[in-house]
């Protein structure tokens, strides 16, 4: 019994669906990270404006330093880039996105009406969530890149891979 319940325990841990209560303090932010990881579920798609389809994507972004294993809470501002299509790596940095999603510091900690915000402690670190529209703008295709993009106090941006999203028709 007492086996089965510690292996349960750490399942659970290393999904990472063990938090803190409300009352604890999320950690002290970083101004500078080594790399962004966004995450999106294996059905990502939400209506958030009443219109006919999915205009918004569910999405995680993690912001990591390699001195500090997982995810850190951040003093800059994300970003989600919208792009039309599959836009491979190579091509990000001259692609032109369709929509920018700015999330300044002031909304991503503790804000509770921002679209994208910071989640608490896992086993995984500090990571940001929420439904991002793509605004007015309607993709063209029937798929979609998204980059998050983590913009520090002073430096270079640090952007995350591409995930590509294919939308399900109207």
């Amino acid at each position: 019994m007492i086996r089965a319940t510690a292996g349960t325990i750490l399942l659970l841990c290393l999904a990472g669906c063990v938090q803190p209560t409300r009352d604890q303090e999320i950690a002290p932010a970083v101004e500078q990270v080594d790399e962004v990881i966004l995450r999106v579920p294996v059905s990502p798609l939400r209506n958030v404006g009443g219109g006919a389809g999915p205009d918004a994507v569910l999405l995680e972004v993690f912001c990591g330093k390699r001195d500090r294993g997982g995810g850190v809470a951040v003093s800059g501002a994300l970003e989600v880039l919208f792009f039309d299509g599959a836009v491979p790596a190579e091509d990000v940095p001259g692609a032109k996105p369709f929509h920018v999603e700015k999330f300044p510091n002031s909304l991503l900690r503790g804000n509770p009406n921002s679209r994208l915000r910071e989640g608490y402690s896992t086993f995984f670190g500090v990571s940001y969530q929420g439904v991002v529209p793509w605004g007015p703008k309607s993709p063209s295709g029937t798929k979609i890149t998204l980059v998050a993009r983590y913009v520090p106090p002073a430096g270079p941006p640090v952007l995350s891979d591409p995930t590509v999203v294919t939308l399900r028709p109207s």
